[in-house]
């Protein structure tokens, strides 16, 4: 059953900037959560984005880790997650073929994956209680994920990518 060809410019309307958003989000919690450490500066060369969402202070094996804002990072985390898997589904519906479950699919394996990097953040935590392969789905699947997702999107706007 296909959608209802009426709510089709309603859902162009919000899913392309859900997905802008969705991206900004992350960005800006980054920067906020970045410069917002306090033992040293973060830095975007030579530490992990997750932990910018860690709890944990002190140092992790050869870290200095130290993010009194990690809950801002893991609330943009899920937040983004959201949005890409709401909008990858309102743009799933538009398309036919194996676009129309594969965009959905992407973006919800990618809210799963910002979900996964939010709960379980790089840390010391995650190798005492043994959930850092939940930690490295999260991490491989959004990076995975997360690409794909933008290419076959990127494919399904392109003359007669929503009929194939």
């Amino acid at each position: 059953m296909s959608a209802d060809p009426r709510t089709q410019p309603a859902v162009a309307r919000w899913a392309g900037p859900a997905l802008v958003a969705a991206v900004l989000v992350d960005l800006i919690a980054e920067a906020v959560v970045a410069a917002a450490w306090d033992v040293r500066p973060y830095s975007y060369v030579d530490d992990y984005v997750n932990f910018l969402g860690s709890r944990f202070t002190g140092e992790f094996r050869g870290f200095l880790i130290s993010s009194p804002l990690w809950w801002v990072m893991s609330a943009a985390w899920i937040a983004s997650g959201a949005l890409f898997a709401a909008a990858s589904i309102a743009l799933g519906r538009r398309l036919s073929g194996w676009r129309r479950r594969t965009i959905p699919a992407l973006g919800i394996a990618q809210a799963v994956a910002l979900i996964l990097f939010a709960v379980f953040p790089l840390g010391p935590a995650r190798f005492d209680d043994g959930t850092l392969v939940l930690y490295l789905v999260g991490a491989f699947l959004s990076i995975i994920a997360g690409n794909v997702l933008a290419v076959v999107t990127g494919l399904s706007g392109s003359p007669g990518g929503s009929r194939s």
